[in-house]
């Protein structure tokens, strides 16, 4: 019995979360690795932008337009990589917080339905719903973020 109660105290909080992506880990993946990219394609027009100035400030008198076109254009690249990898992120990242909310409601309103009716360990059927509904919604800012 101690042996069970030391493993389950042995599981980190990251496992614990894991355990209930159900198939939606892959996608959480996907919207980091997009997010990572928004961050630093967000990045990258600040530095086109420099080394067009840059070229400007060098070469006053005959300053290569077509250089600083080419940084202003590359700016231009980076922030639409920007754009879509957040909005992706973003979407992904909703497909698998429903999908998880989905899995929480399923497994519990299983649970509940081998449970006998009207009152279950001490709970009214009020404080059930109540866990069914505003708990599991109350969850989905978190999953969103």
């Amino acid at each position: 019995m101690e042996n069970k109660k030391v493993s389950e105290k042995k599981d980190s909080w990251l496992k614990v979360l894991l355990s209930y992506t159900e198939g939606s880990g892959q996608r959480l993946g996907i919207s980091v690795i997009l997010s990572v990219i928004s961050i630093i394609s967000g990045l990258m027009p600040y530095y086109c932008i420099y080394r067009g100035i840059d070229l400007y400030i060098r070469n006053l008198n005959q300053a290569p337009m077509q250089e600083i076109l080419r940084w202003c254009l590359y700016a231009l690249l980076f922030y639409t990589i920007k754009i879509v990898s957040f909005s992706a992120s973003t979407w992904i990242s909703h497909i698998a917080a429903y999908h998880i909310l989905e899995g929480l409601r399923l497994r519990l309103t299983d649970r509940f339905l081998k449970a006998p009716l009207g009152d279950v360990e001490g709970h009214s059927i009020g404080e059930i719903k109540s866990i069914m509904v505003e708990k599991i919604e109350n969850m989905d800012p978190p999953l969103l973020i």
